[in-house]
């Protein structure tokens, strides 16, 4: 079962961490659907887009968050060209901000994405407006659709240990039965806000 445990050291350079999101930015403002009728752009700045996953504070969030927003705008402009139907997204994870991404696709990738997050029974969470608020880019023209940002262990396939599954008993907000045999254990982990928005917001 994979170390979740996070840890904090002190980052170093913040204007160079600033040009670094500029860089990144260019590098991903065109989308490439030629990759199995998919595309999407992830959060790759030193060392946000490590395994540890760890999360920059809330004024660069909303510094990646703008350029986020720049290229979904960009993206929507050449799918729009295109003339056929496609996804496009900007998933906003909440906490594990380091995760967010815009999305898109085309054909048989529309409903697998519109359907690759759970949906929470309860919708009465808050969108976190007052985080990622800025000057930058206006929240309330984005359409914000509440997901679950969860992890999925198998209790035969991931061959868990006796301990392992009692923790997971415990933590796991769902269990399930496969039709192979095989339990699933479902983790939440935090929020993910699917977000859409016209051509002239933001």
């Amino acid at each position: 079962m994979a170390n979740l445990c996070r840890y904090r050291k002190k980052i170093r350079g913040w204007k160079r961490r600033i040009r670094q999101i500029q860089k990144w930015k260019q590098q991903n403002f065109n989308v490439d659907l030629s990759n199995s009728n998919h595309d999407y752009v992830k959060i790759w700045i030193h060392p946000w887009s490590s395994i540890t996953k760890q999360s920059p504070p809330f004024w660069y969030r909303r510094l990646i968050l703008s350029a986020l927003f720049e290229i979904y705008h960009n993206w929507k402009k050449q799918l729009v060209e295109r003339g056929e139907p496609f996804y496009l997204k900007i998933w906003l994870f909440h906490p594990r901000f380091s995760h967010s991404r815009v999305v898109a696709g085309i054909r048989e990738k529309i409903d697998w994405y519109e359907n690759v997050f759970p949906i929470p029974a309860n919708q009465d969470e808050s969108f976190p407006y007052q985080e990622y608020a800025s000057n930058l880019y206006n929240l309330h023209d984005v359409t914000w659709e509440l997901r679950i940002d969860d992890i999925v262990h198998w209790e035969k396939f991931d061959e868990l240990t006796p301990q392992e599954i009692e923790i997971l008993q415990k933590k796991a907000y769902h269990i399930t039965q496969t039709s192979d045999g095989d339990t699933l254990y479902a983790v939440w982990l935090g929020s993910v806000w699917v977000g859409s928005c016209p051509m002239s917001a933001i």
